[in-house]
């Protein structure tokens, strides 16, 4: 359970004292995309990033987000999957971000 932090307030409204819980979340670990697995199975299919690239349509700005691991849109990697019949596990996973820390 992660921990948290409990905050009372105390509400007067019409001299009734409601007690009102909120809980925040300090420990929230913040995830981002890696597309490691997206990279081995070119290497496995014996393509290049520019074979997807024209195989799959995607725009240059695409891929360049690809190359630096920036997230792209759903419909970007469904593209990707057409193009290598492949599933998104195939080529995206979800890794902690350390940057944040």
């Amino acid at each position: 359970m992660k921990k948290s932090e409990i905050i009372d307030i105390l509400l007067k409204k019409r001299g009734v004292c409601i007690r009102i819980k909120k809980a925040f979340y300090t420990d929230v670990e913040i995830m981002k995309a890696s597309y490691k697995k997206l990279w081995k199975l070119l290497v496995d299919k014996e393509m290049s990033k520019g074979d997807l690239h024209k195989k799959s349509g995607l725009s240059s700005s695409t891929m360049t987000k690809l190359r630096k691991g920036e997230d792209v849109s759903m419909e970007a990697l469904r593209k990707i999957c057409v193009a290598l019949d492949c599933n998104i596990a195939d080529i995206v996973e979800f890794v902690p971000d350390n940057a944040e820390s």
